[in-house]
């Protein structure tokens, strides 16, 4: 919580020296690489996960209400 609040509020958010910048580039990347991966993960499941319900209904039988 104490990183959280010294990137959001302090001097970090605040500092334009080089180094800061660099930080911000590390963690920018990691985000994005972060969300391209889990774009990938999920992306890759969503035609399984099609199959198998389409399986599912293609299977199940609808009789009309007596």
């Amino acid at each position: 919580m104490r990183f959280l609040k010294h990137i959001c509020g302090g001097k970090f958010a605040r500092d334009e020296g080089g180094a800061v910048t660099v930080d911000w580039i590390v963690l920018t990347a990691t985000i994005v690489l972060l969300g391209t991966a889990m774009a990938f993960v999920v992306g890759s499941e969503v035609p399984v996960v099609a199959e198998t319900i389409s399986s599912y209904l293609a299977n199940t039988d609808v009789a009309p209400p007596d």
